[in-house]
């Protein structure tokens, strides 16, 4: 036994010890820091629609059927609107009292009232006063020719724009379109319509 550890104390001595091998730092796998969550943005809604805004109508044009501006060479003029206004056969309302439409109840063109027909001739300033001759043709689609309106009138001095009108009483029938020729010194230079509804 005592030959046995003095060779194994000798051999212990001069053999030395297995190095114990560590990996390199480099192969040593740092231990990764975990990586802050980026807090998530709160999506933003999406851009609210707004109802658009309704566009207001456009003023109403004459209200003409087949109107154009029409030159008139013999006044210097030209006709620029072709209406329709109801009223007394006494008389038209005032201008600022006019309403203007294309239709009429039955009753609005039964004596005592009447249907007017009004033209606007613009012009320049002229120098003396112009008179003619302003005639309204009324015509049904079914009979044809039912009344003709004429006078003699003028424009006026210091005027760039005038309004002149006629006026037809107690013709209507209801559920009828009548047109209306406008002419000056028998020269026809618009044409319009309306129509004439039931009120009941």
């Amino acid at each position: 036994m005592g030959s046995i550890l003095l060779v194994s104390g000798v051999a212990l001595y001069v053999v030395p010890p297995a190095r114990i091998i560590s990996p390199r730092p480099s192969e040593v796998p740092t231990p990764s820091s975990p990586i802050p969550a980026t807090p998530e943005k709160p999506s933003s809604p999406p851009p609210e629609t707004l109802p658009s805004t309704p566009t207001p109508p456009p003023p109403s044009a004459p209200t003409t059927k087949l109107f154009k501006v029409t030159t008139l060479p013999s006044l210097d003029a030209r006709v620029t609107a072709l209406r329709f206004f109801t009223g007394s056969c006494r008389g038209a309302p005032r201008p600022q009292a006019r309403k203007y439409t294309r239709r009429f109840p039955t009753d609005a063109w039964r004596f005592p009232s009447a249907i007017f027909t009004e033209i606007t001739l613009e012009h320049p300033t002229p120098e003396r006063r112009i008179y003619f001759t302003l005639k309204a043709i009324y015509q049904s689609e079914d009979t044809g020719v039912i009344d003709t309106r004429e006078e003699g009138t003028r424009i006026l001095l210091g005027q760039q724009s005038s309004i002149f009108w006629l006026d037809s009483c107690g013709q209507g029938q209801s559920n009828v379109f009548y047109a209306v020729d406008v002419h000056i010194n028998e020269e026809k230079v618009a044409s319009g319509s309306f129509e004439l509804y039931s009120d009941q």
